[in-house]
């Protein structure tokens, strides 16, 4: 019997999956080598590649963040390689088991740490804080006197985060939790390597390390707590998104308060996204993201995993009749996936239950696609009424609104009738601040990825399924290339998307060079740019077919499909 990955490499896999397409692919490859999928390795070898480094390394990534801006148009994200992954990964996990001085205060609900035996990720998933948020805001206007509900916003906010600050935060927690000396140092080491690659005039921690998180929420950790004693009960804190409930005679008092005192930490709130709303108008939409009563995405992704958990030779006619039904789903291959033998007892005696047994009895390739049209139909009827009213909402109902449309627009990508896509790229190009999402449609209508790579890597990951469960070829009329078109590019060819009708291609790029592994990316294993010289001397030169096997293969039982189109929406949200 084989033995399932181990937590910490688990944890890694997972986290990139939903977080970076690159390093995840990375990890991939390295975790074949089934050693490195134990705790003790991931605990002690990447640690070391990483102390050992005389120069930092990362993935320079432009995240589209201004869609209808070309001044500020990107974020760029600092993305680190396998082995820097996973040694975050084990440093966050003892930071995780030393007790609160590295656990979030109550108020914050984004960047919790996974403990014990979670392995969905190295934080826990971002939507079980961010409902929880929800639910704590609004018990808050149900019990607090004419409260008013205050949504704010921190400007730039890891770039915000010194490093002398970040610094002295790291020291502190570490120092209480007793951390080992060990990942102490780890720390500190990561902490420089953000120095050496930000800015030199006013270095900063970077936007994307895992690690990062962990420092933003200790920086804010005593403003965090002053928060709660001055607002018991009405403070809540996402990442640099920060909600206020208190009475309306306490509004002024208590916003000066935490601008001064994130002034006095170097940040500065965004007063363009300053909203405030009566507690009574907020609570129209307390049920916002309860779970539907009747058929939901999620029972029906979960029901498509479960089949090809028990049946994998099914996935073939499953991914036929997809394409035949125009659902633009390639569902992971667990053919290979590695059970370990206490799973496999607890299945054993479900099949013993007679609910198990009517219910995995239902579970049919037939079934789970009536699913999907159900929940097509189902979707396109609540876009077309929240849509039609939208022109005409301000503030708070436009804020609600335009979540429930990123809500519908995720699920769309991928049910949405063929015949719906131009239609629903129409209605979307109305709204600024959907402009990506119109896009994607528009995309997946005429299958023309011109303008859609002009958005960067994270918008072309965002088709890349979809258009790899409907056809692998597309056009694209480029005439120059800029470092977001060659990052599309990469992407696109990285998910086996063939490409027609430009006129020079970019084919001396480290990205694309990976992306499009050919006999010629061995010239990689001596690259200059360290990130995919890493990256390659992992894949290495015999088999030009991995990098396909590792986005279409599931790595454990827990895998689950990622949909790209969510992480495109919340980059600029």
């Amino acid at each position: 019997m084989k033995v399932k990955p181990e937590i910490l490499a688990t944890r890694a896999v997972h986290q990139y999956r939903k977080r970076d397409i690159l390093t995840y692919v990375g990890l991939r490859l390295y975790l074949r080598n089934t050693s490195a999928q134990k705790n003790r390795w991931v605990e002690e070898i990447p640690m070391s590649m990483v102390m050992g480094r005389s120069k930092p390394f990362y993935n320079e990534t432009l995240h589209i963040k201004n869609p209808n801006k070309e001044e500020d148009k990107f974020r760029l994200l600092h993305i680190p390689g396998p082995n820097e992954a996973l040694a975050e990964t084990a440093l966050l996990a003892v930071c995780a088991e030393h007790g609160k001085a590295f656990h979030n205060a109550k108020s914050v609900f984004s960047y919790r740490l996974s403990k014990g035996t979670e392995q969905k990720g190295i934080f826990q998933p971002y939507f079980i804080g961010f409902r929880e948020r929800h639910k704590a805001i609004a018990k808050a206007c149900k019990t607090i006197p004419d409260a008013h509900v205050l949504y704010t916003d921190i400007r730039r906010y890891y770039p915000s985060i010194k490093i002398e600050l970040a610094s002295t935060a790291w020291e502190k927690a570490c120092q209480e939790a007793s951390l080992p000396h060990r990942f102490h140092e780890l720390g500190n080491k990561l902490l420089e390597n953000y120095r050496e690659t930000s800015a030199p005039n006013s270095p900063s921690i970077l936007t994307g390390p895992m690690f990062s998180h962990l420092i933003g929420n200790l920086v804010l950790r005593g403003l965090d707590e002053e928060m709660d004693k001055k607002t018991p009960g009405g403070y809540f804190r996402y990442v640099d998104d920060v909600t206020i409930v208190v009475p309306r005679s306490r509004i002024g008092e208590i916003e000066k308060f935490l601008c001064d005192s994130l002034k006095n930490l170097g940040f500065t709130l965004n007063p363009d996204k300053r909203l405030e709303v009566p507690s009574q108008d907020w609570l129209k939409g307390k049920h916002d993201f309860d779970e539907p009563s009747g058929p939901s995405w999620m029972t029906f992704i979960g029901q498509m995993k479960q089949l090809l958990l028990f049946n994998p030779e099914r996935l073939s006619s499953l991914t036929k009749e997809f394409h035949q039904q125009g659902i633009r789903i390639l569902p992971l291959d667990y053919s290979n996936v590695e059970q370990e033998r206490a799973y496999l007892e607890r299945i054993k005696q479900l099949l013993q239950e007679l609910w198990f047994l009517k219910k995995s009895h239902k579970l049919d390739v037939n079934q789970i696609v009536s699913q999907g049209i159900q929940l097509r139909n189902q979707y396109r009827k609540e876009f077309i009424q929240v849509i039609s009213a939208f022109s005409g909402l301000q503030e708070y109902e436009r804020k609600r609104s335009l979540y429930r449309l990123r809500f519908l627009t995720n699920r769309l990508v991928y049910l949405a009738h063929p015949d719906d896509l131009t239609f629903f790229s129409e209605e979307l190009a109305k709204i600024p601040e959907l402009v990506v999402a119109s896009e994607i449609f528009s995309t997946l209508a005429n299958q023309d990825v011109t303008k859609l790579m002009h958005m960067g890597p994270i918008a072309a990951q965002a088709v890349a399924q979809p258009l790899r469960s409907s056809t692998k070829m597309a056009t694209c009329s480029l005439n120059e290339w800029k470092p977001e078109t060659i990052q599309a590019l990469a992407i696109l060819r990285l998910n086996g998307i063939d490409l027609k009708g430009f006129k020079q291609f970019p084919n001396s790029e480290p990205i694309l060079q990976f992306c499009d592994w050919s006999d010629s990316s061995s010239d990689l294993f001596n690259s200059p740019n360290s990130y995919f010289r890493e990256l390659a001397c992992l894949h290495g030169s015999k088999d030009l077919r991995l990098n396909d096997w590792a986005i279409n293969t599931a790595f454990d039982r827990d895998d689950e499909l990622v949909f790209e189109v969510q992480q495109a929406l919340q980059s600029y949200s």
